[in-house]
């Protein structure tokens, strides 16, 4: 069994109604005894991330505008970038029993406030974001929770808050690679920065080159999705590598 594959983790609410009842005093260990239950084949069939995505309202199947940017526009930005190498995330060190040790548990963690950043929850967001002298943005550090953002193999982004300390990139993804993940700021619904940020999803740092390429194509990827789906961004957006 891949973890990843299936993308228990996406269950969220829906995990702990059927495994553990009604209880809404549920932790994240519980959350992860949900998907393990799920992914015995004991209980119930288990549905791809596709499927999984399109109840949260996330993907529209046939949507004229998603299907122009995941097979026209999407495509020409990637294949214009020396970068074909999607970022994986590396080894986690937390460990939770009955986890395969390849299987990072954040990847079994449900988002609880995610969504595509062209959706409404993007807009509702606290702001995070300070203004240097330079008219440029910079995110706080001290606003919790941080504000997550990873970038799906197709082209699509999105966005969540973590919590606890426990839901990270992986639980945003599902565990998949993705082509960048990280930190945003945004401001009263505008996108005004964002960063390369990740312990997980770390991609080679020690490759300079490889760093300067997923940050252009990071930039490049924001701005255009923002113009695609009419997304409001700020006119200084820009993306660093790591936290400045």
């Amino acid at each position: 069994m891949t973890f990843p594959v299936t993308q228990l983790g996406r269950f969220g609410g829906l995990c702990r109604e059927l495994v553990i009842g009604a209880d809404t005093s549920v932790s994240h260990t519980l959350d992860v005894a949900a998907a393990l239950a799920i992914a015995a084949d004991a209980m119930f069939a288990r549905p791809m991330l596709a499927e999984v995505l399109g109840w949260r309202g996330l993907v529209l199947p046939g949507d004229p505008e998603w299907l122009r940017w995941t097979g026209q526009r999407f495509p020409e930005i990637v294949s214009s970038f020396h970068l074909s190498i999607l970022a994986q995330y590396a080894p986690c060190p937390r460990e939770v029993p009955s986890v395969p040790r390849d299987c990072c548990p954040h990847a079994l963690t449900p988002p609880r406030d995610f969504a595509a950043l062209r959706g409404d929850f993007f807009k509702s967001v606290p702001d995070n974001v300070k203004w240097r002298s330079d008219g440029s943005g910079e995110i706080l550090g001290y606003v919790e929770p941080s504000h997550l953002f990873v970038i799906l193999e197709d082209g699509e982004i999105l966005v969540g808050l973590e919590h606890e300390k426990w839901f990270k990139h992986p639980s945003l993804s599902g565990g998949r690679p993705v082509w960048s993940a990280g930190e945003f700021g945004s401001e009263q619904g505008t996108l005004c920065v964002a960063n390369l940020a990740s312990g997980h999803y770390v991609g080679r740092r020690q490759v300079p080159e490889e760093q300067f390429f997923r940050e252009a194509l990071t930039e490049r990827i924001f701005k255009e999705y923002c113009d695609h789906f009419k997304v409001s961004i700020h006119e200084s957006f820009r993306v660093s590598s790591w936290r400045s």
